[in-house]
């Protein structure tokens, strides 16, 4: 306990730890407010309107015209059932009734998918059919389900920003912040008195070892759950809790895709950042074994936290093993929603595979650390 609490006032006394956990909790008031003001300005009745304009407007032009072929008939009839369900629209989101309004969208999507299945409608994105239909799947969930839906790209009830923050962090700014840390906690050079008088403690290396691990792991972990808990509390209070049931979709297989709620995609996003963590902390003592020098340490760090997003600009037969390597785990929410095994064509990139991954790796750097560290009798 007397180890961890002198690694414990190491990190503490030092300035720029502090700084750092202030700086995560002003980044996510600046994404927050980025979110608020877009939802804000993002009004659905805008793009109703412009669609209905353009309907019109098409209605207008081929009433005009003086053919009066069936073909004709046919497409103008398709056209006036558009805008009738349009209109509809319009007035249910003035009314606020959110339900008649979603029921409607899901009618449009059909209608949109079936001109497209019929060749009547030509778009040059071949995603907008997946997309169309996800997004049909994902508003019967709400109406089955009795959600408010948010605007995907602006979510601010306080667990719909919680989510989106997993994205924006991950792997972004946290591999940053937990490098700043850890390397911060392992360090050697500027903090050499400390690590010689540690050194010549009557205490075993592997203690030495297991309080610097735990101590690097709980503020890694501290910094994650102020961010997460801070965006919850920031959304809930400005704008509303939100659903802990609201669905979000996964990938599975590259093709299929899975409706689970947001409350366990977060669990299962925590369990993996628990054993990313973990890891981490666990390698980085390995690393301070060869590296004394702070900031190269970081540097290291940093460009492990890369390691996927560098494998992702070129194919290579590495992605078929990628699963046994623990760094590719760093992406957290595209790992758990499928997006990095669909990427890499890995049906193993997981969840599960990641802890197991995480875990096994762990154990490895930490036996590697402790006989590396007995063989030098110094940590």
């Amino acid at each position: 306990m007397g180890l961890i609490k002198l690694e414990t006032l190491r990190f503490i006394r030092n300035k720029k730890n502090m700084t750092v956990f202030i700086a995560a909790i002003l980044i996510v008031f600046v994404l927050f407010a980025i979110t608020f003001v877009g939802a804000k300005r993002t009004d659905p009745l805008n793009e109703y309107q412009d669609n209905k304009s353009l309907l019109e407007n098409a209605i207008s032009h081929m009433e005009s015209n003086p053919n009066k072929s069936e073909a004709k008939k046919k497409a103008l009839a398709g056209l006036q059932e558009e805008l009738r369900l349009r209109t509809e629209q319009i007035q249910a989101h003035e009314a606020g009734d959110w339900k008649q309004e979603l029921k409607l969208q899901i009618a449009l999507d059909k209608k949109l998918i079936a001109g497209i299945n019929a060749g009547k409608i030509v778009f040059g994105n071949k995603k907008i059919v997946p997309q169309t239909e996800k997004a049909i799947q994902l508003n019967t969930i709400l109406l089955k389900q009795n959600i408010h839906p948010v605007i995907e790209s602006f979510e601010t009830p306080g667990i719909n920003f919680t989510y989106r923050i997993l994205f924006y962090v991950f792997p972004f700014l946290m591999p940053l912040l937990i490098a700043v840390l850890i390397g911060d906690i392992s360090t050697r050079d500027k903090q050499g008195g400390i690590n010689h008088f540690v050194n010549v403690l009557p205490v075993k290396l592997k203690k030495i070892l297991d309080a610097r691990i735990f101590t690097s792991f709980v503020y890694s972990l501290a910094i994650t759950i102020v961010i997460l808990v801070v965006a919850l509390i920031i959304g809930s209070i400005i704008s509303h809790l939100g659903s802990w049931k609201y669905p979000v979709a996964i990938n599975l297989n590259g093709t299929e895709v899975l409706w689970i709620s947001i409350a366990r995609f977060l669990g299962r996003s925590l369990l993996l950042i628990l054993c990313l963590l973990l890891f981490i902390s666990v390698f980085t003592q390995f690393l301070n074994t060869f590296i004394r020098n702070q900031l190269l340490l970081m540097l290291v760090l940093v460009a492990c936290f890369c390691f996927e997003e560098m494998m992702s600009g070129f194919k290579t037969k590495l992605y078929a093993v990628m699963h046994i390597i623990p760094f590719t785990f760093v992406d957290v929410p595209n790992i758990v929603n499928g997006e990095s095994a669909a990427k890499f064509r890995n049906e193993y990139i997981n969840t599960t595979d990641g802890v197991i991954t995480l875990l096994l790796s762990s154990l490895l750097f930490y036996f590697l650390t402790i006989w590396i560290i007995h063989k030098k009798n110094k940590i």
